[in-house]
């Protein structure tokens, strides 16, 4: 549950604006090229919204749930693993 809300409040919005920073390097012109993280904020949300800071959300949801979920699991296993191993070595 905590991965999702962290997803939704903030993944998804960073993804969009590392993405559209990364689309507006070297281009000569244009709002986005050379500009801050805030500034690229500024711009899509005066231009298209806040909502657009969400595009993209499934997929972001999909990946960020996906990666959580196995990382609780591999870290289960490995501290399981290492208690056993020094359970051995005493």
């Amino acid at each position: 549950l905590a991965g999702c809300i962290e997803t939704l409040t903030v993944v998804t919005p960073s993804e969009m604006v590392k993405i559209r920073m990364q689309t507006a390097q070297g281009k000569t012109s244009g709002a986005l090229s050379s500009s801050s993280v805030f500034t690229v904020i500024r711009h899509i949300v005066q231009t298209e919204g806040v909502g657009s800071l969400y595009k993209g959300m499934a997929p972001t949801l999909v990946r960020q749930t996906t990666n959580q979920g196995c990382r609780f699991l591999m870290y289960g296993r490995v501290m399981d693993e290492m208690r056993q191993r020094d359970a051995e070595n005493k």
